[in-house]
C-alpha cells in the first residue's frame, strides 16, 4: 500500500476596500498542509498569529533574486509571523510524500490576476537545523505555471513531478506571484519522503507530548492512558516527571525528559520521533507517543499538575518587651524582619488608642529597619509588619512592647490587683505583680476592669489594653527574675493563659493563647516555632 501523493494547497483572497483610491482586490492564500495552514488546524503548535490568518503570509516578489531575506523566507519577512521561521528537524508536523507525480491544489475566494505559480525544493544535503535560506534550496523551480495575468479558476490543481534523490525531511516552497502588485505569497510545506508504509505491524501513534509552556519548580507532568473512551485504571501505565531545576522546566526540554522516561519504564509505549526505518528517538520539543501492536491503549494524554504555591515566611526579631524614653522629642526602634519570598514590607507602630505613630515601607530584601516615634509617651504599643505583593496583602506578624519614662513619676495606686476588684471604676489605679501601675479606662470600658478571670488582667490578660492604661512603674520596684515550673514541652496540653515555661533556648515564655500553646505541632513552639510570638510572650 502506498501513501497518497496528493498535497492540497488552498489560497484565499481577501478584499481590501480603499476609501479614496479606486477599489482593488488584494489576493490572499495558503497551501493546505503547509506550515501556516497546519497551524490554523492545530496540528502545529506555538505558531502565534498566523494560526488565525494563514492566508496572509505576503512579501515582496522577485524570489530568488529579490523577495524575503534568508532566514525570513518562511514568514515572507513579516514581523508578526516570526514563529514560522523556527527551524529544527522536529519543530513542525510533516506530511508523507514520494518522488514523482503529485497534485497541488489551490482554492481562491477573491481571485486576482496572477503572474505565475512556482515550486522549489530543498537540496539533498540541506541542513534542517538552520533557518531556511537560498543556499538550502534548489533555486531552479521543479514546477511552474504561468498565470497569463488572468484570475485563476477555483479550485486550481497543478500536477507536478517532484524530484527524486530526496530522503527523510525536506521543505517545498510555493511562491504565488501576483500580476498587478509588487507582492507574492510564500508558503512552506514540511514533507517527509517515506512513500511507503512503515514495517509490518507498526506501533500506533496514540498521543503527543506538546511543548506548550515552560514549567516551574515542583510542577509534575504525567501520562494518562485510555482504552476507547475510558481511562485505564492501572498505575503502572503512568509515567511522571517532576521539575527539579529550571533547565528541565524549559518547554523544549521537559518533553524530552518525559519521552526518555516513558521508554525506560513502559513496555507497551514508546515516545519520540519515528524515522523512515521505524526507529523512535526522544528529541527536544514535540514528541509522539506510540502504542505497541495489540495493546489496549488507544490514546495517551499529558497532564500537568502545578506545584502548590510557596508558603511565605515572615518573622520579627529583636523586639524588646520595653524601651525607655531617653529623649522626649523622639525614640527610634531598630527591628529585624526576615521575609521570603521577596516582597514589599509595610511596618507600622500603633499606640494604645490604635493611632498610627510610625510607618516604614521597605523592600523585604533589607532585614534591618528603623522606626521613629515623635513625642513619645509612656504606654503600650503594637508593632505590625505586613508582607505585601504589590497592593495585595500576603501575611502579617505583630508584637507588643511598652515605652517607659526615663524617670518614672511618683505615682500612687488604690489597690494591689486583684484585691477589691468589685470596687474598680474609671480612674482606679492598681499595682500589678510586675511592679507597674495601671489605670482603669473611662466608661464604657471600666466595666471590663472588674471582669472575672484573667482576660482583662492588667499587663497580662489577652485583652488588658482594652480596659487599662499603663501609668508607669512603681519607683524603686525591682521585678523578680522570671521563673518557670516546666521546661517545654513538659505539661503540654494543660497550659493556661499566663503559665510560664522555659523554652529550649533557656528563656522564659508566658502563654497568651492556650489553644495555640498546646498545639500538636511545633509551629507555635516558644522561641523556635515560626509563629511562636502569636502564642507566647517572652517574659520580662
Amino acid at each position: 500500500m502506498k501513501y497518497n501523493k496528493k498535497i492540497v494547497i488552498h489560497a484565499f483572497f481577501l478584499a481590501l476596500v480603499m476609501s479614496i483610491m479606486p477599489t482593488t482586490v488584494s489576493a490572499h492564500g495558503w497551501i493546505e498542509n503547509s506550515r501556516s495552514h497546519l497551524c490554523s488546524k492545530g496540528q502545529n503548535s506555538g505558531c502565534g498569529g498566523v494560526q488565525y490568518e494563514p492566508q496572509s503570509v505576503e512579501g515582496p516578489k522577485g524570489f530568488p533574486d529579490a523577495g524575503p531575506a534568508d532566514g525570513k523566507i518562511a514568514n515572507a519577512g513579516l514581523g508578526r509571523f516570526t514563529q514560522l521561521n523556527e527551524q529544527t528537524p522536529t519543530r513542525w508536523t510533516k506530511k508523507s510524500i514520494s518522488s514523482g507525480q503529485n497534485d497541488f491544489s489551490w482554492t481562491f475566494t477573491a481571485n486576482h490576476s496572477t503572474s505565475s505559480f512556482r515550486y522549489f525544493i530543498t537540496k539533498p544535503d540541506w541542513n534542517p537545523s538552520l533557518p531556511l535560506s537560498r543556499d538550502a534550496l534548489d533555486l531552479t523551480p521543479f514546477c511552474q505555471f504561468q498565470g497569463g495575468n488572468q484570475r485563476p479558476p477555483s479550485p486550481l490543481v497543478h500536477s507536478c513531478n517532484v524530484p527524486s534523490g530526496r530522503n527523510g525531511y525536506h521543505i517545498i516552497l510555493g511562491v504565488w506571484d501576483i500580476a498587478d502588485t509588487s507582492m507574492a505569497f510564500y508558503q512552506v510545506i514540511d514533507v517527509n519522503f517515506d512513500g511507503v508504509n512503515p514495517p509490518t505491524a507498526p506501533w500506533t501513534d496514540v498521543g503527543d507530548i506538546q511543548p506548550t509552556a515552560d514549567l516551574g519548580l515542583g510542577d509534575r507532568v504525567f501520562t494518562r492512558a485510555f482504552a476507547a473512551n475510558d481511562e485505564i485504571n492501572d498505575p503502572s501505565l503512568e509515567t511522571s516527571f517532576t521539575i527539579e531545576n529550571n533547565e528541565d522546566g524549559n518547554r523544549l526540554m521537559w518533553p524530552l525528559r518525559l519521552a526518555e522516561l516513558i521508554n525506560q519504564e513502559q513496555s507497551e509505549l514508546q515516545a519520540g520521533i519515528r524515522n523512515q526505518n521505524g526507529i523512535v528517538t526522544p528529541v527536544s520539543g514535540k514528541n509522539d507517543i506510540f502504542a505497541k501492536p495489540g495493546s489496549d491503549i488507544t490514546r495517551v494524554e499529558i497532564d500537568i499538575e502545578a506545584a502548590p504555591p510557596q508558603e511565605p515566611f515572615l518573622a520579627l526579631n529583636d523586639v524588646a518587651n520595653e524601651y525607655t524614653i531617653s529623649d522626649p522629642d523622639s525614640i527610634t526602634l531598630n527591628v529585624e524582619v526576615i521575609a521570603e519570598p521577596d516582597h514589599t514590607l509595610m511596618i507600622q507602630i500603633f499606640n494604645a488608642n490604635n493611632d498610627p505613630v510610625a510607618v516604614v515601607n521597605s523592600d523585604s530584601e533589607i532585614s534591618q529597619h528603623s522606626l521613629t516615634i515623635d513625642n513619645p509617651t509612656a504606654g503600650t504599643y503594637t508593632l505590625v509588619v505586613k508582607l505585601m505583593s504589590g497592593s495585595d496583602f500576603v501575611k502579617q506578624v505583630s508584637a507588643t512592647f511598652d515605652l517607659l519614662a526615663s524617670q518614672p513619676p511618683a505615682v500612687e495606686y488604690d489597690y494591689v490587683y486583684p484585691n477589691s476588684k468589685s470596687a474598680y471604676k474609671a480612674g482606679t489605679r492598681v499595682l500589678n505583680g510586675d511592679g507597674v501601675i495601671y489605670e482603669c479606662k473611662p466608661w464604657p470600658y471600666s466595666g471590663w476592669c472588674r471582669g472575672a478571670g484573667s482576660y482583662f488582667a492588667p499587663g497580662t490578660g489577652l485583652a488588658w489594653s482594652q480596659a487599662w492604661v499603663l501609668v508607669g512603674r512603681l519607683p524603686g520596684y525591682v521585678a523578680p527574675p522570671p521563673s518557670a515550673d516546666q521546661v517545654y514541652p513538659q505539661g503540654k496540653g494543660s497550659y493556661q493563659n499566663g503559665d510560664s515555661v522555659e523554652g529550649t533556648d533557656g528563656k522564659i515564655y508566658k502563654c497568651l493563647i492556650p489553644g495555640w500553646c498546646n498545639g500538636s505541632s511545633f509551629y507555635y513552639a516558644p522561641g523556635t516555632g515560626l509563629a511562636w510570638s502569636q502564642a507566647w510572650q517572652l517574659s520580662k
